[in-house]
């Protein structure tokens, strides 16, 4: 329910960002940004903890399977995990978009200045929404649940 409510809420605040400052949601999307954002903090949690607890953990989320207080804490530690990695493959993003930032400096193009600033930012951007949309809110979940 928290990831329901956490991506709905997302939903609403980029059609109204979208709306009152007049960018297009293209504007923000970079798929390269969003695989060096996301799919290592995927890739190392599942090597660390294994694949079936992050499989029985998303089904306890999207179906609502049933757990144990012992799968609870450790599941829970999976998403904080997952999370905290998630923001370290932003900022290594953000360094890759500000070495293509001073790649460019010496050239004297400003647009090419300004693509590696966007690079930079959104990579940053994308970890930071994963963590809040995705990972605290299961986080919290499996803290409630087993308390």
């Amino acid at each position: 329910m928290y990831i329901i409510f956490s991506i709905v809420s997302f939903i609403i605040l980029i059609i109204f960002a979208t709306l009152d400052i007049g960018f297009s949601l293209m504007d923000i999307w970079s798929l390269p940004s969003l695989l060096i954002a996301i799919l290592p903090a995927f890739f190392s949690t599942m090597a660390g903890s294994g694949w079936k607890p992050v499989d029985h953990s998303l089904r306890c989320l999207l179906v609502g399977a049933s757990f144990s207080a012992e799968e609870g804490v450790r599941y829970a530690e999976i998403y904080r995990q997952m999370g905290n990695i998630a923001l370290w493959s932003g900022f290594i993003g953000s360094l890759g978009g500000a070495i293509k930032i001073l790649s460019h400096i010496h050239l004297g193009d400003p647009q090419s200045i300004g693509a590696g600033s966007a690079a930079c930012l959104i990579t940053t951007l994308y970890a930071v929404f994963f963590k809040t949309i995705l990972c605290i809110p299961a986080e919290l979940h499996f803290k409630v649940r087993r308390e």
